[in-house]
């Protein structure tokens, strides 16, 4: 007993001892360099609240932990050392809160909300340990988006948005794009957390062009050059290949052995189904489970006009380019036009190269100043009940 007392005794006056030493570097700071005195006495602050919870952790040695056998110097370090440990648990959040603040359920205006949707992004989101958020804009994005941030994000984890990049998400994209800064401030609180990125389309319309991706980073430029490079392009239905994305983000992505895993899917309309999906739902699901890894998947659901699927006329009859592979030029007849007509040339990143609209119901689109390679080239009226969508091959 008594030399516990001297050993803790002798704990305090090494810790004055410590503190005695910080304030004399101090001192010796106010001499040398007038100038630079206040950050050294903000740093000693921060070392001297340290330096009293370690005393108050001492102190309880000789009233809360009497060891009934000698405790030896190395057995009495590591108690100190995993009670600051404690210190670090609001950097941590366990399953238990995450799944509690999970079950919270958000309010939304079924008015305005693609309610096949919804179905589909709750009952993912349910089944991977996440949660649904609904936003009416693009400053509701990105609340809901630092909502999910700074109630979720723990220590050891690869984070990865999956973001919409059909015509509908302009304003979304942009919101992303300009709070990046916000995002990976955020993030930067916690140690070993990397950020990952990708946009999906429609393969059954985008072609090569339907999926990018930057795989798990800490550098922010990496994540900005990845987001100027890729822009919306136009889709004529209303599900996208969302599951598809899902599973190639599970299966391509450079994951960190022994982190977490934790993705956002930032979209306003369901996934595409088989024949024009390789998964449903539930075939999804299980990918991420056999990766033996808990995900936790949480929708930003962006409210959306909900249009008659059974309206939109899915025929290529609607327009013909040709000739395909072009040279010089191209020409883009359009059938039965009565009204404004669009029509865009995009390269392999998503990069818009030519766009334009016409009342005309043939056009000639001349090539000599774009190089030689593969586009998507896409006619579509105004309302996208009638689309068409092709690769397009130039040979000079």
């Amino acid at each position: 007993m008594i030399k516990t007392i001297y050993s803790s005794i002798g704990i305090i006056f090494s810790l004055i001892f410590i503190t005695s030493c910080n304030n004399n570097e101090i001192d010796n700071g106010k001499l040398n360099n007038e100038l630079a005195i206040k950050a050294p006495i903000e740093r000693q602050t921060e070392k001297e609240n340290q330096l009293e919870k370690v005393s108050q952790i001492a102190t309880e040695l000789n009233t809360t932990y009497l060891p009934t056998k000698k405790t030896s110097w190395i057995q009495q370090r590591k108690i100190v050392k995993d009670s600051l440990n404690e210190l670090k648990a609001e950097y941590s959040i366990n399953d238990a809160v995450i799944d509690s603040l999970n079950a919270i359920h958000e309010i939304y205006d079924k008015e305005i909300y693609n309610h096949i949707a919804i179905s589909y992004f709750s009952g993912l989101a349910d089944s991977l340990h996440g949660k649904s958020y609904f936003a009416d804009n693009s400053d509701e994005v990105m609340l809901s988006v630092m909502n999910i941030l700074t109630t979720r994000l723990t220590e050891g984890l690869d984070l990865v948005f999956l973001i919409d990049k059909t015509g509908s998400m302009d304003d979304d994209i942009d919101k992303v794009k300009n709070s990046l800064e916000l995002i990976m401030e955020n993030i930067s609180r916690f140690k070993n957390v990397k950020v990952g990125m990708a946009f999906y389309g429609d393969k059954n319309y985008h072609y090569d062009l339907w999926y990018n991706k930057i795989n798990l980073t800490t550098n922010v430029d990496d994540i900005k050059q990845f987001m100027e490079t890729y822009s919306t392009i136009g889709n004529p239905d209303v599900a996208e290949s969302v599951n598809d994305g899902i599973v190639k983000i599970v299966e391509e992505m450079n994951w960190t052995p022994g982190n977490k895993r934790m993705m956002l899917v930032i979209g306003d309309a369901q996934s595409q189904i088989p024949p024009y999906s390789n998964y449903n739902s539930t075939q999804v699901i299980k990918k991420c489970d056999s990766m033996h890894v808990k995900f936790n998947l949480y929708p930003v659901i962006i409210s959306s006009k909900q249009k008659d699927i059974e309206t939109i006329n899915h025929t290529v009859n609607f327009a013909n380019v040709f000739p395909n592979p072009a040279n010089e030029y191209c020409n883009i007849k359009i059938k039965n036009s009565s009204e404004m007509n669009y029509y865009e040339i995009k390269d392999m990143t998503g990069r818009d190269i030519l766009s334009s609209n016409t009342m005309n119901s043939e056009i000639t689109i001349p090539l000599q100043n774009i190089p030689s390679g593969s586009y998507l080239i896409q006619v579509f009226n105004r309302d996208l009940t009638k689309f068409y969508s092709k690769p397009l091959i130039v040979q000079h």
